[in-house]
């Protein structure tokens, strides 16, 4: 993650995150690093695809789920937050 912390855009940020959840297994502890790592993304649509990324690759459950709520409410923008927050939701009876 000090890596991408020298990354200057929030485009080659959620990038990279994406790439790293595409090309890994990842632990629960690392996925729930990148979710932490979303905060520093300014962009609600970066943030939002980094997000949902997470959802559809990984399961959201006890602290991961948290902290990708918390996430998600973080985005400002109307439609990208909902739709950030119905990812979590599939597969999901509600």
């Amino acid at each position: 993650m000090v890596l991408v912390d020298s990354i200057g855009t929030d485009y080659e940020r959620s990038r990279d995150l994406i790439s790293l959840m595409q090309q890994h297994k990842l632990a629960p502890d690392s996925v729930a690093r990148i979710i932490g790592e979303t905060q520093k993304i300014g962009t609600d649509y970066e943030k939002a695809r980094v997000l949902t990324e997470a959802a559809q690759r990984y399961s959201m459950k006890g602290s991961i789920r948290d902290a990708y709520i918390k996430a998600a409410n973080s985005i400002g923008t109307e439609y990208e937050r909902n739709r950030t927050l119905a990812a979590i939701t599939k597969g999901e009876v509600i």
